[in-house]
């Protein structure tokens, strides 16, 4: 879509409530991303996911013993990113938390038992 689409678009749009419009043809792609995200993160599935995630990402970053057993695992594994935590107005952030976490899975796995987190 380009800028001349976009432009077709809001001129089609006569909603008198005017959130289509705003949220929609006003030519902000990323905006409208961020509005689809958040719906998409309001999901109880995806919630549920993201919470347990962020749990185990959590745990590793407030713990040094933890967060340095699983440095020298990440090495081991050849994991190329850390673990990051979610930041709300940052959309992707939630998508690389849970990729990041998924790609770590053998490395949080290896950790020692009373290392791991508790659910």
């Amino acid at each position: 879509m380009n800028v001349f689409d976009l432009l077709q678009a809001s001129k089609k749009v006569t909603d008198p409530r005017k959130q289509i419009y705003s949220g929609f043809a006003n030519g902000c792609g990323a905006h409208v991303m961020n509005l689809l995200i958040k719906d998409i993160c309001s999901l109880t599935e995806f919630e549920k996911t993201l919470a347990d995630a962020m749990v185990v990402i959590k745990f590793v970053h407030n713990h040094q013993p933890v967060l340095s057993a699983f440095q020298t695992k990440r090495e081991t594994y050849k994991i190329k990113h850390d673990l990051i935590l979610v930041v709300p107005i940052r959309w992707y952030s939630h998508y690389n938390a849970c990729r990041y976490l998924r790609a770590a899975k053998f490395a949080v796995q290896a950790l020692p038992r009373r290392m791991s987190p508790q659910f």
